[in-house]
């Protein structure tokens, strides 16, 4: 899966930010809160890839430098999944 991350005012990319994948509780599917992997990737210029190899509900955290944090879950396609984040 690929996708952007723009800032939600300006609409421009935002140049460089962390995202980190993560997935629903196996032992626990109805707990809605995420696992999250231990390792977070870089994203630059608005743009991130992810693969997406759990079972589980996957799920993604975009954080990024003087903008919120912003956690959700992810819809398996095989397109592409754009943030808005806000300053």
């Amino acid at each position: 899966m690929t996708g952007s991350v723009t800032d939600a005012e300006a609409g421009t990319p935002i140049a460089s930010f962390k995202f980190t994948i993560g997935h629903s509780q196996p032992w626990n599917p109805s707990d809605q809160t995420p696992m999250w992997d231990m390792r977070s990737k870089t994203g630059s210029n608005g743009f991130y890839k992810v693969v997406i190899e759990e079972e589980q509900v996957p799920y993604l955290r975009i954080e990024a430098d003087g903008y919120e944090t912003v956690e959700a879950e992810l819809q398996l396609t095989n397109g592409s999944k754009g943030f808005a984040i806000s300053p």
